[in-house]
């Protein structure tokens, strides 16, 4: 996804695009899809994993619907905007 924007306190700021052949879902904790939830991210770049940490990568990189996605930390709602960020899981900025 990509964020075009520049960020203000107190504005929303919306994904706006995804690369393309790539898709972004929003999951609950129970892995399924809802309307704001941590947001999950597949496609032809998605990485193979964490390099020598297999824990963390089996912890991070789930199927869902048979496709393999990445579970960002990110969270978000959808909007007729696109998908609003909300913040994250840690305190890890990216």
């Amino acid at each position: 996804t990509s964020l075009i924007k520049e960020l203000v306190p107190d504005e929303p700021a919306h994904l706006c695009y995804t690369v393309a052949g790539s898709s972004v879902v929003l999951l609950d904790d129970d892995l399924s899809e809802v309307s704001e939830g941590e947001i999950a991210i597949s496609g032809p770049g998605l990485a193979v994993g964490y390099f020598n940490n297999e824990a963390l990568t089996a912890e991070k990189f789930i199927a869902y619907k048979g496709v393999r996605h990445y579970l960002t930390g990110d969270y978000g709602r959808r909007t007729p905007f696109g998908i609003e960020f909300l913040g994250r899981r840690d305190r890890v900025v990216k």
